[in-house]
């Protein structure tokens, strides 16, 4: 696989084959971030390739001094389905609401939880997953940026407009609910 540099010096030199790499590198990554927000396959497919063209087509905006080339790709893509998802549905609940929504569970319910979920690899990754589709588009779409796509606090601060100290608060608060989730309903 090419890395960033690599892939604009090529855009540069040999445009079609520099956006064949990028489409390469990024495509599934950036199809992960809007899937995060956005449920519907056909709808995740289409905002894949709006957001795709927008970078392939803005490409001479990115400044890497602003950011990571992955970071201003996954911006793109962010807006992209958060401007769908506001346009389907008019009304976004806040995270304070959110959190009044989930009870809280105690530490020895968490215990009891974590313990629960210590056997058996395939159905601990089930539970989570269904744990997971069960969370908000927003809360899903930080946790596919820190634990699957590897970003940074500042990078997913810079993605979603705010600081990297809310980002992290917002994972802790997210990593409680879940566990509230598992207790709960796995």
């Amino acid at each position: 696989m090419c890395t960033d540099k690599e892939i604009l010096q090529t855009i540069d030199a040999n445009p079609p084959q520099g956006q064949r790499l990028m489409l390469a590198a990024y495509q599934q990554r950036v199809q992960s971030v809007i899937a995060s927000v956005v449920g519907n396959n056909q709808d995740v497919e289409d905002l894949t390739q709006e957001a795709l063209l927008t970078v392939l087509s803005t490409i001479d905006s990115y400044k890497p001094s602003r950011g990571t080339l992955a970071t201003w790709i996954y911006t793109i893509a962010y807006r992209k389905a958060v401007s769908f998802v506001r346009r389907q549905r008019p009304v976004i609940l806040s995270f304070d609401d959110i959190d009044t929504a989930v009870p809280s569970i105690s530490d020895e319910e968490r215990s009891v939880v974590a313990d629960e979920l210590s056997t058996g690899r395939e159905e601990r990754i089930q539970a989570l997953e269904q744990a997971l589709e069960l969370l908000p588009a927003q809360d899903r779409l930080l946790i596919t940026l820190y634990y699957y796509q590897d970003c940074s606090l500042a990078e997913i601060a810079a993605i979603i407009g705010a600081t990297a100290n809310a980002v992290s608060h917002r994972l802790r608060r997210i990593r409680e609910k879940l566990y509230t989730l598992l207790a709960i309903n796995f």
